[in-house]
């Protein structure tokens, strides 16, 4: 979400809290947005309605602006951040294995590790202590998968797509040249193959960006790596080509020795 966005939704929420009752915690996607993390897909409209958890009641407030969430929190699942009170990063990731399917979730986890909001650790006591719920078997599915090493939601939804066809490929792995110094590093990719797979939003087509990738990836043909670069268009259909592209490439390159 834009800066401005940011603002705009803490303003929000900090106006909503003055109508609501005293036990109201922002959580869902509302809490992720105010973590700052990248809700992929998401409706992230400043006028989206904004996501509350209470304590189970007879009655709960209804208002056209808010999604209201009945469940238990305890204290240590609650934090304040912009001096709202929002669920904990661990507990946030847990609610949201409720609404989100496992790519989208695993973009979350993914910015909330990378970020340094929680540690799997914390992720994990979490769902250990959380009882039988909507969400929880794929929230535990999901764990094991999450890499804080991932920059850019791309970067998660296609590191899944790829483990999932047998490919598990290495975040930000290092492209080392003749004499072992590390040249850069590649967004996924295969060492053993030396094969780097980059993916390119718009901004690589501006500016610096567009020449400092014109030298990095020089500096990795000349390391003996070969890049496979994609674009949003390759998120399609299950990324289908994407993958083939990189299997088809893996089966003609030979380990280093």
């Amino acid at each position: 979400m834009a800066a401005d966005g940011a603002a705009d939704l803490v303003t929000r929420c900090a106006a909503l809290r003055e109508v609501l009752p005293g036990d109201a915690v922002f959580s869902d996607s509302t809490a992720a947005l105010l973590y700052g993390l990248p809700v992929w897909r998401l409706a992230a409209a400043a006028d989206a309605p904004a996501h509350v958890t209470l304590t189970p009641r007879a009655v709960v407030p209804r208002r056209r602006e808010l999604v209201v969430h009945q469940r238990a929190l305890s204290a240590d699942q609650i934090q304040t951040i912009h001096d709202l009170r929002v669920t904990t990063p661990a507990r946030l990731y847990l609610d949201l294995a409720m609404s989100l399917p496992k790519e989208e979730l695993a973009v979350v986890g993914d910015a909330l590790l990378n970020r340094g909001l929680v540690a799997v650790a914390a992720l994990d006591a979490e769902l250990a202590g959380a009882k039988r719920r909507r969400g929880l078997r794929l929230a535990r599915t999901v764990l094991p998968l999450l890499d804080g090493r991932a920059q850019s939601p791309p970067e998660t939804v296609v590191r899944l797509r790829l483990t999932d066809a047998g490919l598990p490929p290495e975040p930000q792995c290092p492209v080392l040249d003749a004499y072992g110094l590390t040249v850069g590093h590649t967004d996924l990719g295969y060492r053993e193959a030396r094969l780097a797979l980059e993916y390119e939003g718009r901004q690589h087509a501006e500016g610096e960006q567009f020449d400092y990738d014109i030298d990095r990836y020089s500096r990795f043909a000349a390391a003996g790596w070969l890049v496979i670069r994609c674009g949003r268009r390759h998120l399609a259909d299950g990324s289908t080509e994407l993958i083939a592209r990189v299997r088809a490439a893996l089966a003609t390159r030979q380990p280093t020795r």
